[in-house]
């Protein structure tokens, strides 16, 4: 669970996880959802007024395993949704790129310290 600070409010957010790994690559899926939403699904409410919007990413090796020889690689691939209530098909608010590209750059550099980690040591 993360707090995530909503002035003067706090709000709880709980992420809805799956993951898996083998030799062909891994994947994290998963959906911020607050708790309040979360209650009202787990007594019973509709669904169809919460929003789940998954995000994720996979890392696959750019080689199939055992293929060749030589260093091998890997592919990152990231899958972010959103909500943001200022943009529309026409106009998108430059803050809300700003937005974008901190969450992606942020991520990936999460996982390329994580990759990094577990090589060095």
């Amino acid at each position: 669970m993360m707090q995530v600070n909503s002035s003067p409010n706090k709000i709880e957010i709980l992420y809805l996880q799956e993951s898996y790994t083998d030799e062909t690559g891994s994947y994290i899926v998963y959906a911020p959802m607050d708790i309040m939403a979360m209650s009202k699904i787990l007594n019973g409410g509709n669904l169809k007024f919460v929003s789940i919007l998954p995000s994720g990413f996979s890392i696959m090796p750019d080689k199939a395993p055992g293929q060749g020889d030589g260093a091998v690689g890997s592919i990152l691939t990231l899958a972010f949704q959103s909500v943001d209530r200022l943009s529309n098909k026409e106009y998108m608010p430059q803050s809300t790129l700003k937005i974008i590209d901190a969450i992606l750059s942020t991520t990936v550099a999460s996982i390329k310290d994580a990759m990094l980690f577990g090589i060095r040591y």
